[in-house]
């Protein structure tokens, strides 16, 4: 849905991402074309939550070839070109294509939505690529796993929120601002009480993740867990409920060696992590969709 509103916006951005769905239509209908590719080409579909990003990351892993055939076209007889062949029409429509390949203003903004360096001999925009679709892509593999929680779900809304008001973001401010807008209207339609709970009672976070605002204060905190265990329980909560939710969120009496409970979890948890890595590919996207959700949002 928020890939959807952000597709939706008028971000002067949108229009290299259409010429990148052009482009990709064009090449996977081309079946001679496709033979000289190392990589097939994937195609974007906005029903899918992480098609456009796969899609143009794909597409920026066959720039090197793309550019090869093109360039190598150049030498060849006319009638052996790879790229522009077949009739008049199938030939214009080549070249329109042969221009986008070209563009390196093209490359260079499809770069700023999938944050990807994708050749040597491409100038490298370091610092400069911002991502927009890659937080996305990550959110996705997140909230749509089997067994996916509710303080993981309202923690990467958290994290998509972190990643989209960084000033880096600031490059496409009309396509931020409609992914920001489409959180924040997601997250007033549901039910927040409950993502908040889970998120305190989950011993890695309690209130770490929340903004020392008076709404989280100890007070608020017993008002919250109150109002919600007469809610599923339809009756007062006893004493020793929030006796307990006190000693649980300071670390105190029943729970005062839950930090170091906590810290093993962690350590073990890393070993895991880096054993995998091991076996996985270099790339940051590549590792963030093996790590667990909650580890991937505060690890950095």
């Amino acid at each position: 849905l928020v890939v959807g509103d952000f597709f939706r916006s008028k971000s002067p951005l949108l229009q290299y991402a259409e010429m990148a769905c052009e482009l990709i239509t064009w090449l996977r209908s081309k079946t001679r074309i496709l033979a000289h590719l190392p990589l097939s080409v994937l195609r974007a579909i906005l029903t899918r939550w992480t098609a456009h990003y796969v899609a143009f990351r794909r597409l920026l892993q066959l720039y090197a070839s793309l550019q090869a055939l093109m360039y190598s076209d150049i030498s060849k007889p006319e009638s052996e070109r790879v790229l522009i062949s077949g009739d008049s029409k199938a030939k214009r429509k080549a070249r329109e294509m042969v221009e986008i390949i070209k563009n390196q203003v093209f490359w260079h903004n499809i770069a700023l939505y999938v944050s990807i360096f994708f050749n040597e001999i491409m100038l490298i925009y370091t610092g400069r690529i911002t991502r927009y679709l890659e937080p996305l892509a990550i959110a996705a593999n997140i909230v749509q796993e089997s067994f996916c929680r509710i303080d993981q779900v309202l923690l990467t809304f958290g994290f998509l929120m972190m990643k989209y008001l960084d000033v880096k973001m600031s490059q496409d401010t009309v396509g931020r601002d409609a992914i920001i807008n489409s959180i924040e209207a997601r997250w007033a339609k549901s039910d927040q009480e409950v993502f908040v709970a889970a998120v305190l009672v989950n011993p890695f976070y309690r209130t770490l993740p929340f903004a020392p605002l008076p709404c989280f204060n100890q007070s608020q905190i017993r008002v919250l867990l109150t109002r919600l265990y007469r809610r599923f329980y339809k009756q007062e909560p006893p004493t020793i409920f929030i006796q307990h939710a006190y000693e649980f969120l300071g670390g105190t009496g029943l729970f005062n060696d839950i930090a170091g409970q906590v810290k093993y979890e962690l350590d073990i948890a890393s070993q895991e992590v880096s054993s995998i890595s091991l076996y996985e590919s270099d790339t940051d996207s590549d590792i963030l969709t093996h790590r667990n959700g909650n580890q991937t949002l505060f690890q950095s």
